[in-house]
């Protein structure tokens, strides 16, 4: 391949960049927008990043024969970026709105400074909810003789390819049955799912201390 054919294969790898990014904030700005915070911070980045590259190699077709001008522009232009992307997403997690969302999202007990240590549990059927990567995780959790006995997944939202509900769920609850404890590790690469959960059942349990 000579040079001049490998230039126009290279500049239609701008419409995949711009396609991609496209498809990044598609798929990810909705989960932004409903408060989740794990989304709004990929949505920044991948924003700061696209836009920055883009007036980079725009301000290099402009100035290609002037490279002092040129560098001077780009570092303004990834600093304006830098600013532009922080701020708009500070000032939009604090918006009223999405500032709702995220305490809505808040479980009403707070799991991680409760222990359950050296408590008793009452017999009885509870629920609990826990905050996953895509909202509520939610489960049901069976006391008999004061012991865990059944923890069943009541809802799960979260997407299967990163934590499989029938395979790592069922993994972590039998961890936790033969524990007697919801102090288990989490799946490798789907922590907000396994945290989320690990939470929901421990609300359930608060729920059972006598």
């Amino acid at each position: 391949m000579n040079a001049k054919t490998w230039k126009k294969l290279q500049r239609m790898a701008y419409a995949f960049y711009g396609l991609t990014y496209a498809h990044i904030v598609a798929f990810e700005m909705p989960k932004a927008l409903s408060g989740n915070v794990h989304y709004l911070v990929n949505v920044t980045a991948y924003s700061m990043v696209f836009l920055s590259y883009l007036l980079c190699r725009l301000f290099r077709a402009i100035y290609k024969t002037r490279k002092d001008i040129m560098a001077r522009m780009q570092l303004f232009a990834t600093s304006l970026i830098l600013i532009a992307t922080t701020t708009s997403s500070i000032l939009f997690y604090q918006s009223p709105s999405v500032a709702g969302a995220v305490r809505a999202k808040e479980p009403s007990i707070s799991v991680e400074n409760s222990s359950l240590e050296g408590y008793a549990y009452i017999d009885g059927i509870y629920f609990g909810e826990g905050e996953g990567n895509n909202g509520k995780i939610k489960v049901q959790v069976t006391i008999t003789g004061s012991q865990i006995t059944d923890i069943q997944i009541v809802s799960f939202p979260d997407d299967p390819e990163y934590f499989d509900k029938e395979k790592d769920g069922n993994l972590m609850i039998s961890q936790m049955l033969d524990n007697q404890s919801c102090d288990v590790d989490t799946v490798s690469g789907a922590t907000y799912s396994s945290e989320g959960l690990i939470d929901a059942v421990k609300n359930a349990l608060l729920e059972a201390i006598s």
